[in-house]
This record gives C-alpha cells, structure tokens and sequence, in this order.
C-alpha cells in the first residue's frame, strides 16, 4: 500500500505513531512524507534561490524526525520536498503524478480559523481517493 501523508513544519512526529497501529504489517506499506515549502510571490521558484533559504532546513529536520520515527515502527519511508505557491495545488499535483492508495491528513483542532482556509478542506472535493483525516491537539 502506498499512502502519502503531507505534513506541515509545526507537525509534531508524535502526531504518526498511532500508524504503527493502524496497520498489522508496516512493512507492506510505503509512505511518502510530504512536505511543500510555500512561497511568496515575490520570491523566485528557481531551484538555486530557493535552497538558499533558511527556512529550508527546518523543513528537511521536520521530515528527517518524522521519517525515523516511521522507519523505527518498520515502515518503507520516502521524503518529499516541494516548492509552491498554493500547498493545495502543490498536493493535488502530487497525488495526479504518482498512484497513492491513501492520503492521510492530520489537522490541528485548535488553530484560528482567521488564519486561512483549511487545506482538508479544499483538498476533499478534489482528490477522488480514500482520505483519513485525523484530528489532533
């Protein structure tokens, strides 16, 4: 089974250990961690600029800690890092280019909801897929 599981940088690894749980056998399993760096439009999507950014390496630490934790439990890990303007697309683009059996998403129960739309929300109607979504503090 391959599922993909797009995480954001204030993921807590933690958050993923119930996966062990959730299946009898990880490693029949392949996940791939994704994460999308969003850019502003002003900064350029040019693969040199970008790696260039401090923010970059705390996504890089966030999928390291998540992916170890996975491959502790057993699970065939892959990380993803991706740069965007819109995550919503970002994912939505991952999905149509590669055959995942399920996208799990994990959603804070606690944020603002001033603070933008949800990206479950927008994903749902979209992605014609299982989708698990999962409410955490």
């Amino acid at each position: 089974m391959k599922l993909l599981i797009p995480i954001g940088l204030y993921t807590k690894p933690l958050q993923y250990k119930f996966l062990g749980q959730l299946f009898n056998d990880p490693e029949k399993v392949n996940i791939t961690l994704f994460t999308v760096v969003q850019l502003p439009v002003t900064t350029s999507l040019e693969q040199e600029d970008i790696i260039e950014l401090p923010v970059i390496e705390e996504y890089k630490q966030k999928l390291e800690e998540i992916s170890t934790m996975l491959k502790a439990i057993g699970f065939t890990v892959i990380e993803k890092l991706a740069f965007a303007r819109d995550i919503v697309e970002a994912i939505l683009n991952e999905v149509q280019e590669n055959p995942y059996d399920m996208i799990i998403l994990v959603k804070r129960r606690n944020l603002p909801r001033f603070i933008g739309r949800s990206v479950s929300r927008s994903l749902l109607p979209k992605i014609h897929k299982p989708i698990l979504i999962l409410t955490m503090e």
